[in-house]
């Protein structure tokens, strides 16, 4: 059961992101327009900036965990890498599948 919530938690966040990208998107009229305002926002709003770096340095320490527990468990890089892509595409919620389908650890 705690599996299924989690796999249903993961799905309703990738759907989440997908939802607001489109909606921010299509409120700036396109990519390079919704970029253009992120920049300039995150050059006047310092508490943006302060989010998005934290949320940057987050990445950056999950990433480095998933690759040396990808690594422990015998992942070759086209695997890591495999793992690495989505994550910074669908955010947290390919952290909790990984997490879901990693295998357990023995204690011997």
């Amino acid at each position: 059961m705690k599996k299924l919530l989690g796999y249903l938690w993961a799905t309703g966040f990738v759907a989440w992101i997908a939802y607001a990208t489109v909606r921010w998107v299509r409120e700036s009229d396109g990519w390079m327009p919704a970029l253009t305002h992120l920049w300039e926002t995150l050059h006047v709003d310092w508490m943006l900036l302060l989010i998005v770096t934290d949320l940057l340095v987050f990445t950056i320490f999950a990433i480095a965990w998933l690759v040396v527990d990808l690594r422990r468990h015998g992942a070759s890089a086209g695997r890591i890498a495999a793992w690495i892509g989505p994550l910074f595409v669908f955010g947290n919620a390919v952290l909790v599948v990984y997490l879901l389908r990693r295998p357990r650890a023995s204690h011997g």
